[in-house]
């Protein structure tokens, strides 16, 4: 090697269809969220393990606890 550039390499990945994707979910994330909070129900989501990911403001309103208080005190 004599300090020459021998050649260029360009690497490029296509990322619009996961972009498109992720702002699907959010918006769908979004519309769950406002769709609930409106219900005079109390719901919430878990995950596989049983952790819970989301109350809405009807648990909130009902318990006078803030997401994290009523997250960390579980049932």
């Amino acid at each position: 090697m004599n300090g020459k550039i021998d050649g260029v390499s360009v690497i490029a990945t296509e990322v619009t269809p996961q972009a498109e994707y992720n702002k699907k979910i959010k918006e769908s994330d979004t519309h769950f969220r406002q769709m609930t909070n409106l219900m005079p129900s109390k719901i919430f989501n878990a995950d596989n393990a049983g952790n819970e990911t989301y109350f809405n403001n009807t648990w909130l309103d009902y318990t006078g606890w803030n997401w994290k208080k009523l997250k960390d005190h579980g049932w």
